[in-house]
């Protein structure tokens, strides 16, 4: 039997991909904001009372998390996004009447 231990680490704004380098830096995308640059300052060692293992509880309880602000990663750099989509049309190309 296998067991599984989760733990939260920080809360950042929804990206698209997570690019971490050697040097310790954390590069975040957003999809609908602006993209991050984060320097990592700590790895959660910590953070003990955010550790949820499925060994000790039962596995059809819900597991439920704050968002907190940023203890282990510190904002470096935002670069602007100016691609962001805010809108798109869909045409019907088939002719089904159905887009």
């Amino acid at each position: 039997m296998h067991n599984i231990t989760i733990q939260y680490f920080d809360t950042i704004p929804l990206a698209s991909s997570l690019i971490i380098t050697k040097t310790g830096y954390l590069f975040a995308p957003c999809e609908k904001g602006n993209h991050n640059i984060y320097k990592f300052i700590g790895i959660g060692v910590d953070d003990k009372d955010l550790i949820v293992s499925d060994a000790n509880r039962n596995i059809s309880d819900p597991v439920y998390f704050l968002p907190r602000l940023t203890h282990n990663l510190t904002l470096i750099d935002e670069i602007e996004n100016l691609a962001c989509i805010t809108d798109i049309k869909v045409e019907d190309l088939t002719g089904e009447a159905n887009p």
